[in-house]
């Protein structure tokens, strides 16, 4: 083990991930920096998840199994994940059990963030069965301010954060009180980035670094089907828009969402979505402070009406895609 490159931390939360387990082990095992500790924390799997684990455990003595001793929710356990990282540990990366890190991933991550000592996280591309996703700052720029860059993201929208398999933190700014990420939050690897921001800047590596197979697992498949993706910006925006955007923006851009938001409603009530999604939504929206009413559904159908008469059908997959957009 170098003494000379910084400890990395490297964490798998899983859950019945015996599927993939052994392939995103192997990925980390391959990697061409030598300073890393790899914590691999089962959620009380049901499956051959604990039994993989230590069969690599017993291998290499940088690897470590935690099982906990009852299911949490997928958030929760990222949390639980981070209470093992050693103290030591300068950098934390999420390997969660479906992606696999090319070669050079780590050596290439923790380069950028040496060269930037201000960085408190670093993104790279992904490859998502045969699309590539994660590209969205503007080239060749390969660092911004935090807050320039959480302007630029709340302003315009592209999504360059990718997924925690993606990113490289700090380990300074997940030791910070609480939990690191939001458990309510289902996207709640997009909102602690608005929070780093406050405090540290951003990096971007050009590469392909990490690999994941075309396959939906339970999380995005809710997703999906309930579109917890445009609810999830709106609770951005409500909790960081007036952090870094002027009063005149900040209002203007969330009149913008709360109007495409509406059209969504409107569809849904035409789609007559089921009870599940209406509660997720109410409670959603309860949440940040914006109930929905009957007033709300009444502007949502009239946008419907005004905007997509000759095609329904298609203002609601336009809609819905660019929330969705990842």
């Amino acid at each position: 083990m170098s003494t000379s490159e910084p400890l990395v931390s490297i964490l798998t939360p899983v859950y019945n991930g015996e599927k993939m387990l052994a392939k995103v082990i192997e990925g980390v095992l391959a990697q061409d920096y030598q300073n890393w500790e790899y914590i691999i924390v089962d959620n009380h799997s049901t499956d051959r998840t604990r039994e993989i684990a230590d069969g690599f455990a017993v291998r290499e003595s940088r690897v470590r199994v935690v099982t906990n001793q009852k299911l949490l929710e997928v958030i929760a356990n990222h949390n639980e994940a981070l209470k093992y990282v050693s103290p030591g540990a300068k950098y934390v990366k999420f390997v969660q059990g479906s992606y696999v890190l090319f070669p050079e991933c780590v050596r290439e991550m923790v380069a950028v963030a040496e060269k930037n000592h201000s960085t408190g996280v670093v993104c790279s591309i992904r490859l998502y069965g045969n699309k590539v996703f994660g590209v969205g700052l503007p080239y060749p720029s390969d660092f911004m301010r935090g807050r320039d860059i959480a302007r630029w993201a709340l302003l315009h929208e592209p999504y360059v954060f990718g997924s925690p398999s993606t990113m490289l933190f700090r380990a300074d700014v997940t030791r910070s009180a609480g939990n690191f990420l939001n458990v309510q939050n289902i996207h709640a690897d997009e909102e602690v980035m608005y929070e780093i921001f406050k405090s540290h800047d951003f990096s971007f590596l050009y590469k392909i670094l990490s690999y994941s197979p075309r396959h939906e697992g339970r999380e995005s498949i809710k997703s999906g089907r309930l579109n917890t993706y445009i609810l999830g910006r709106l609770l951005v925006m409500t909790k960081y828009g007036r952090e870094y955007l002027t009063p005149i923006e900040y209002e203007q851009r969330l009149a913008t969402m709360l109007w495409r938001y509406y059209r969504f409603l409107g569809m849904a009530v035409l789609q007559r979505r089921d009870r599940e999604f209406w509660e997720l939504h109410r409670a959603w929206m309860d949440r940040i402070g914006l109930p929905i009413s009957n007033i709300t559904l009444a502007k949502g159908l009239l946008g419907v009406l005004l905007g997509g008469l000759l095609d329904i059908r298609n203002t609601y997959n336009e809609i819905t895609r660019y929330y969705q957009r990842r």
